[in-house]
């Protein structure tokens, strides 16, 4: 595994234990309610396949993986304002995003990355 696929995959375990870990302070702020915070959990857990995946050579699951991060981001801006953000919400979007697109860079643009992915279907 090259190693820039290696610290993509690591980023998106970080994202994805940062995100359950605010949704955790969030239910016991109040923030939100028990059945948000399951809610959020299941999709958190869902989303560690992709990094599971990722590890076993799946050329989808960069796309699966990008398509996802990309539709969120149009849901956010779309819902603008219609949407109640809680700091934590803030917090967990100013971390995670960044994390994200780099991790979506480390997958896509470089060539020890493409090719490992393209050794699988080969």
């Amino acid at each position: 595994m090259p190693k820039t696929v290696n610290i993509a995959i690591k980023l998106i375990w970080i994202s994805l234990i940062i995100s359950m870990l605010l949704s955790i302070a969030q239910r016991f702020l109040g923030d939100i309610s028990l059945n948000d915070l399951i809610t959020a959990l299941v999709i958190n857990l869902l989303m560690c396949l992709i990094p599971y995946k990722l590890a076993r050579q799946s050329n989808i699951s960069r796309f699966v993986f990008t398509a996802l991060f990309v539709l969120s981001i149009l849901f956010i801006l779309a819902a603008g304002s219609e949407i109640q953000v809680t700091l934590l919400d803030k917090v967990d979007l100013l971390v995670n995003i960044p994390l994200n697109i780099y991790s979506i860079y480390l997958l896509f643009f470089n060539q020890p990355a493409q090719q490992w992915f393209e050794e699988k279907r080969a």
